[in-house]
């Protein structure tokens, strides 16, 4: 074989190995072990419902539709655990905060029974314990420094796991003294994941905040406003939009 014809087999090789590695799949060194959420539509339009803070009435209805009859044991469990989560909120924001503890007595109870499927369950019961401290601040001071620990603690853990990102990312962001870039750079990881709306509403949200407190109006605007058009209803989001305009 002469050297013209060696040359011509290492390019052959050489185009091969380029074109095998363009067509390899593209992993994600993240996770989202709530992914299965947005199988289920009425849930979706719960979540949209309140994330828009509709009239209770239309929330109310929606939330006593839910049905989750047709999912496994810990999909169920999970579904019927974060739709009181999201409606404790939803009502701790709208003043109603003794309808907020009994949903929130309810979900704790529930969170006790997953025990056993670990992520959920720690990812949960930090989410459970940070909403008490919406409720009273003084009263149950001792609940926040439980979330703010098992926080710091699940992004230890699950470093990979979206919610435990964003919960961690959102922790650093609204806590009084810390320096928003940490935020920022933690947000900034999941930026180009394919999250679910949801968190794609947390994600922008969050980036949002973080360049509003570093004075980057620039793109606090631009991802504030792109929180809004998934979600028109935050309250901070407005109130800070209307600064920056």
């Amino acid at each position: 074989m002469d050297n013209s014809e060696q040359n011509y087999l290492k390019k052959i090789v050489i185009i091969f190995i380029i074109l095998s590695l363009v067509s390899l799949p593209v992993f994600s060194k993240f996770i989202d072990s709530f992914s299965f959420l947005e199988n289920y539509e009425s849930y979706s339009l719960f979540i949209k419902a309140i994330k828009n803070n509709e009239a209770q009435p239309l929330c109310s209805k929606l939330y006593e539709k839910l049905d989750f009859s047709s999912s496994s044991l810990i999909e169920k469990s999970v579904l019927e655990i974060k739709t009181k989560l999201n409606y404790s909120r939803y009502l701790i924001e709208n003043n109603q905060k003794s309808k907020a503890e009994i949903l929130l007595k309810e979900a704790e109870i529930e969170i006790q029974n997953i025990k056993t499927h670990e992520i959920f369950y720690n990812l949960l019961e930090a989410e459970s314990k940070s909403l008490w401290y919406l409720i009273n601040h003084f009263k149950y001071l001792s609940k926040a420094v439980k979330a703010t620990n098992l926080t710091k603690s699940n992004f230890k853990s699950y470093s990979n796991e979206i919610s435990a990102v964003l919960q961690y990312a959102n922790l650093l962001l609204y806590t009084p003294g810390k320096d928003p870039s940490e935020a920022l750079k933690i947000f900034k990881t999941i930026e180009n994941e394919n999250l679910q709306v949801w968190d794609l509403f947390s994600l922008y949200s969050g980036l949002g905040i973080s360049y509003f407190k570093l004075k980057n109006s620039t793109k606090a605007l631009l991802y504030l406003s792109q929180a809004k058009n998934i979600y028109v209803g935050d309250e901070l989001i407005n109130k800070t939009l209307l600064k920056l305009k």
